[in-house]
């Protein structure tokens, strides 16, 4: 009976060990190329700093690689049938003025405004809002993911093991020989 016990609470503790290394989001590389180029990196479930499901929009401040102050991402719930991106240098991520990259194309997100999901793939922006000139501008936004390395295991943990599973060993060689008596 106490060796289940040991093993039990050995397999628990591993269990432990093993959920509380799991990451919950994985980290995306975004790279703009074409007219505009940029590179940044997000979460694929980050947390927006702000959206308008009203306006069909979702936005994020303080993007490293972003030189503006936001970065917003267009829904199709625009109605234009797709979706977008602009880089503004304006609190106000509705106005146009203050944007260094306004295009649209490729909605580049699934989920909400207010819970976006961002996934690995290569989405095409072929309208350019700031030279409005009808011209075909194409500007590819490439997001992969990005490379991390692995957790090693702590050089430690094989001998905290093997001492835990020597000392359960000891406990039911003793219990054995007690019982012989």
């Amino acid at each position: 009976m106490s060796v289940l016990k040991g093993v039990t609470v050995t397999a628990l503790a591993l269990v432990a060990f093993a959920a509380g290394s799991r990451a919950h989001a994985a980290t995306l590389n975004f790279a703009l190329t074409g007219d505009y180029t940029a590179s940044w990196s997000l979460d694929s479930d980050p947390t927006p700093s702000g959206s308008s499901t009203v306006d069909g929009y979702t936005f994020f401040n303080g993007v490293s690689g972003v030189s503006p102050l936001s970065l917003v991402f267009y829904s199709s719930t625009l109605g234009f049938g797709s979706g977008g991106m602009r880089f503004s240098t304006t609190p106000d991520p509705t106005t146009e003025s203050g944007a260094t990259v306004d295009l649209a194309g490729d909605q580049v997100y699934t989920g909400t405004v207010a819970s976006p999901h961002f996934a690995v793939g290569v989405y095409t922006f072929n309208f350019d809002f700031l030279t409005n000139d009808n011209t075909v501008h194409t500007t590819t936004l490439t997001v992969t993911d990005a490379i991390v390395a692995a957790t090693p295991i702590p050089a430690a943990l094989p001998l905290f093991l093997t001492a835990l599973g020597g000392v359960g060993f000891l406990g039911w060689r003793r219990r054995r020989a007690a019982d012989k008596i």
